[in-house]
């Protein structure tokens, strides 16, 4: 970089969260493709020699994949019991851990706020009772041991 004695990063200066020059190199948030592998090189050098390290680096991905069953399709209000259950993720950062939701759908096909119905465990199966009316989409997320999320929409079911 021009004035300061280092030399330009190129395509990679979009990406820094850090300055150039400090002891730490700082990436923006999801700078890095999920799946990606990366070699990061250190060269460093002074009057004495040059010396240099490399750190190689896989990126952490959500889990894939995915499916939810819901049965009955249709209920009553605070009446009906849905049995809700999840499969079939794939993810090798196990175990994996599940969270049910629910989003009203109104007459546009517009979703609201999300609902939280549970919260996050190794469950991976639930008997619920819907606490509100209409057109209902239940969701799934499904979450890594390290903290990558994904979300499995299921066919809407009507309370």
């Amino acid at each position: 970089i021009p004035g300061t004695g280092t030399p330009p990063l190129g395509p990679l200066e979009p990406l820094l969260g850090s300055l150039p020059g400090l002891p730490t190199l700082v990436l923006k948030p999801s700078s890095l493709h999920p799946g990606g592998e990366y070699r990061f090189t250190l060269t460093a050098s002074t009057a004495a020699g040059i010396g240099s390290t490399s750190e190689h680096v896989k990126v952490n991905r959500a889990p894939e994949g995915g499916a939810i069953e819901v049965w009955p399709k249709e209920g009553v209000i605070l009446e009906t019991v849905f049995e809700v259950s999840t499969s079939g993720w794939l993810d090798e950062d196990v175990p994996l851990e599940y969270i049910l939701c629910y989003l009203i759908i109104d007459e546009e096909g517009v979703s609201g706020e999300k609902v939280l119905l549970t919260s996050f465990s190794l469950k991976s199966s639930w008997s619920i009772m819907l606490p509100e009316a209409g057109d209902v989409e239940l969701q799934v997320v499904a979450r890594d041991k390290f903290g990558a999320e994904s979300v499995k929409a299921s066919t809407r079911v009507n309370v």
